[in-house]
């Protein structure tokens, strides 16, 4: 299952990258991810806390699967059954055009518990998308960096 929200932010890059990359901001704006501790880096694993709608809140461990400044931004967590039951990858990607940028952010779920709760998954991811994707847009567009 993959879930994409985007939006136009009217700042530079670079700006957006800072605040994406910018871990102890997050409970200021990111309602999906309110906590990640360590640094981004590729093959880097962060600890997360992730907080969708309508699920209990986990304290999870991220594995950085991409990093390339100031464009993307990806990671995956894994499920303590294994990839086989329950697997997601975040990405965050920017593409820039006159007057700021692009930003896009996108999850890809697999795994056999889809069959049994995808549309409860489904309806938190493109609810958490669009919250964090809003959000950064409002912080950045606001000037509150």
């Amino acid at each position: 299952m993959k879930i994409t929200h985007e939006t136009r932010i009217k700042a530079p890059m670079e700006n957006v990258w800072n605040i994406l990359m910018d871990f102890s901001k997050y409970p200021d704006w990111n309602p999906l991810i309110p906590l990640v501790e360590g640094v981004a880096e590729p093959g880097a694993v962060l600890q997360a806390i992730i907080n969708p709608p309508s699920f209990n809140r986990r304290k999870v461990d991220i594995e950085v699967t991409g990093y390339v400044p100031p464009k993307y931004f990806s990671f995956e967590t894994h499920h303590k059954y294994g990839d086989w039951f329950y697997h997601e990858e975040m990405i965050f990607r920017m593409k820039e055009y006159e007057g700021g940028v692009n930003f896009i952010a996108e999850v890809y779920v697999t795994g056999l518990s889809l069959r049994f709760r995808r549309s409860r998954i489904e309806g938190a991811f493109r609810l958490s998308l669009f919250n964090i994707v809003q959000s950064l847009k409002e912080r950045i567009e606001s000037g509150r960096f």
